[in-house]
C-alpha cells in the first residue's frame, strides 16, 4: 500500500510539475521551457503536491527573476513571505532564496540552521544548475 501512494505522489507531482510549466509558458516566453522541471522535480513529491500548478509557476518566476539578475561571486539572498492562492487552505509560504557560485554543502548548512530554530520546512527545491 505505501508503495502504490509513493508512485501516485510521483505521478501527482510530475503532473502538478508539467501544468505549472504550461501555466508559466503562458505568462513568460522569456523562461526556458523546462525551468518549473528543473526547480521542482528534485523535491520530495509529497511536498510538491501540496501546491497547486498556479502557485509552483509563481515562485518558479519569482525564483527565475532572482536568479536572473545577480553579479558573479556576489551572493545573493532573499526571505519573503508570499500570497499563495492556488493551493487548498495553504493561503501564504515564506520562501528562502539564495543565489551563490557554487558552494558544497550550501543548502546543508541552511537546512541545519533552518531546523535548529525549529522552523518547519514545507518543501526545498535546488535546481542542481552545472550538474
Amino acid at each position: 500500500m505505501l508503495e502504490r501512494t509513493v508512485r501516485d505522489d510521483d505521478s501527482a507531482a510530475q503532473a502538478v510539475i508539467e501544468n505549472a510549466g504550461v501555466v508559466l509558458a503562458g505568462r513568460r516566453s522569456d523562461i526556458p521551457k523546462g525551468f518549473v522541471a528543473q526547480i521542482f522535480a528534485r523535491a520530495v513529491p509529497e511536498d510538491v503536491v501540496r501546491y497547486g500548478a498556479d502557485d509552483l509557476a509563481m515562485l518558479a518566476e519569482r525564483a527565475y527573476d532572482f536568479l536572473s539578475d545577480r553579479t558573479q561571486g556576489a551572493p545573493k539572498l532573499r526571505c519573503d513571505t508570499v500570497a499563495l492562492s492556488d493551493s487548498g487552505a495553504r493561503k501564504s509560504v515564506t520562501v528562502i532564496e539564495i543565489v551563490n557560485d557554487d558552494m558544497p554543502f550550501l543548502v546543508d548548512s541552511v537546512m541545519g540552521e533552518i531546523s535548529e530554530r525549529r522552523l518547519d520546512v514545507r518543501l526545498v527545491t535546488h535546481p542542481g544548475a552545472g550538474r
